[in-house]
């Protein structure tokens, strides 16, 4: 069968089927973030929503993480090169997900004054 012919048989999701498989993934990964957030302890949020802020106002992410270690030395991080990484994409998510909610939550608003 050739490509055409075999894409031609291809099944296709439907916009809106695909739409909503989106937001069921995305709020199945919301859902274990806020678990996740749930469980940390008053100092190490404080460190958390420092590291996010300075992000925020456009610091690169060593730089925002310098200083939250400065800030917070009791809960400094002090990660191997390869974990950096790793922590910085893991704030990095968490900045997308509040960003996605916001707009959400725009959008919403928007319907409901439309009404």
């Amino acid at each position: 069968m050739s490509s055409i012919a075999a894409f031609r048989h291809m099944e296709v999701t439907p916009p809106h089927d695909h739409f909503q498989n989106l937001l069921a993934a995305r709020e199945v990964a919301a859902q274990q973030l806020r678990t996740q957030l749930a469980q940390r302890t008053a100092t190490e949020k404080a460190y958390d929503d420092y590291v996010l802020a300075q992000l925020r106002r456009g610091k690169k992410f060593k730089i925002a993480f310098r200083k939250a270690n400065a800030k917070f030395p009791a809960k400094a991080l002090t990660p191997k090169r390869a974990d950096l990484t790793a922590i910085q994409e893991r704030y990095h998510f968490i900045l997308r997900m509040e960003s996605i909610e916001e707009r959400r939550e725009a959008l919403f608003r928007a319907q409901k004054k439309n009404r």
